[in-house]
C-alpha cells in the first residue's frame, strides 16, 4: 500500500493515474492512508487534463465521499463545476454523482 501512496503516486503517466484511481477505491485503507489517498486523488483533479484520469478520480472521491460529509460538501462543489465541462463524458459523470449524493440527501 505504501508503494502506492507513495512511488505510484508520483508517477504522472494518465493510465497509472487512473489505473491508481481504480485500485484506491478498492482497497481497504487506514485513515491516514485514505487522507493520504484524498490528497492524492484531489491533486490529479488539478493538475490532469486527462478525461479517463478525471473521471475515475470523481467516481473514486465520489465513494470516499459517501462516508465523509466534509469530501462530500467539497466534491460536490467540484462536480457541479465539472458538470458544465465541454468533455461531455466528465459532464456526464459529474451529473451522474451529483444524483447520487442527491438521493442520499445531500
Amino acid at each position: 500500500m505504501e508503494r502506492l501512496l507513495s512511488e505510484v503516486s508520483e508517477v504522472r503517466q494518465p493510465s497509472v493515474q487512473w489505473h491508481l484511481a481504480q485500485m484506491l477505491g478498492q482497497l481497504a485503507l487506514s485513515p491516514r492512508q485514505r487522507a493520504r489517498a484524498i490528497r492524492l486523488l484531489k491533486r490529479n483533479l488539478d493538475e490532469s487534463t486527462d478525461w479517463i484520469v478525471t473521471n475515475y478520480t470523481l467516481e473514486t472521491l465520489a465513494m470516499f465521499a459517501a462516508g465523509d460529509r466534509v469530501l462530500r460538501r467539497d466534491l460536490i462543489g467540484r462536480l457541479q463545476r465539472y458538470r458544465r465541462e465541454k468533455r461531455t463524458s466528465i459532464a456526464k459523470r459529474a451529473e451522474k454523482l451529483l444524483a447520487r449524493f442527491r438521493a442520499l440527501g445531500e
